[in-house]
């Protein structure tokens, strides 16, 4: 499967387990003038994709950055930048290699 389609797997069993996500729409293919603006308004690269936006276990937020193919998928330099500056502002942040791995997180972290 495709990083998208990982990621839609995992947002449906969000909503079929009223678990409160959503995707955070970072980087994009778009004009020049389009991606200027949006990052005037906050758009960010290295965000991770996917938030759970439910304080657990002394965590504010659950953030996940999706990644397909198993483990030979490396999340970025700025992905990696933006993980660290997540956890260190008291969230809880992965990397998670496919959607059964995402959803094994997000159950771990809602346990808490």
């Amino acid at each position: 499967m495709t990083e998208a389609q990982e990621q839609e797997a995992v947002v449906e069993w969000c909503d079929l387990h009223d678990v409160l996500v959503y995707h955070i729409a970072n980087e994009r293919k778009a004009p020049l003038a389009t991606i200027q603006a949006l990052k005037r308004q906050g758009m960010r690269p290295g965000v991770p994709d996917l938030c759970v936006p439910v304080p657990k276990g002394g965590y504010g937020a659950l953030y996940i950055e999706m990644k397909a193919g198993g483990s030979r998928n490396k999340p970025t330099e700025a992905q990696i930048a933006w993980i660290a500056k997540l956890r260190r502002s008291g969230n809880a942040a992965y990397v998670c290699y496919g959607a059964e791995n995402a959803i094994a997180c997000i159950e771990h972290y809602m346990a808490q």
